[in-house]
């Protein structure tokens, strides 16, 4: 019992500081980083990582970076806006034309039996003509 107690706390201990060593291995750039590209450590700048919600580790983004971001994100809402309402107009059009075209194929549809029926009684009266 003392043996697997110790076998779990061994497991649980290794397993935190193996987490705690990839925070810690890119913050403060250290020359065990597995990721020692990623760190930049070479050329004098830290890359901050933080642990999202998902569980993945990712690079933290400079603040003038986030900001410049998050100004294109509101210029692109404002177009995003008046590209729906364009397509609002422009479905709205697309109706009215779909219903113009429904009253003129009636439309045409009557002509046509009319024309039908003329068209008989012009065969009948040739017959009976002839």
């Amino acid at each position: 019992m003392k043996k697997i107690m110790f076998l779990i706390t061994i497991l649980s201990a290794c397993g935190l500081t193996a987490e705690a060593g990839h925070r810690s291995c890119c913050v403060t750039s250290r020359s065990n980083c597995p990721q020692q590209s990623a760190c930049s450590a070479n050329s004098g700048s830290s890359t901050r990582w933080y642990k999202a919600k998902d569980g993945t580790y990712r690079e933290m983004m400079p603040y003038m970076d986030a900001l410049s971001r998050a100004e294109d994100a509101d210029d692109m809402e404002i177009v995003l806006k008046g590209v729906q309402a364009e397509l609002t107009s422009a479905k709205t059009d697309i109706e009215t034309i779909q219903a113009d075209a429904a009253t003129l194929k009636t439309e045409l549809e009557s002509q046509i039996a009319e024309l039908k029926t003329q068209l008989e009684a012009e065969k009948t009266a040739v017959a009976a003509q002839k």
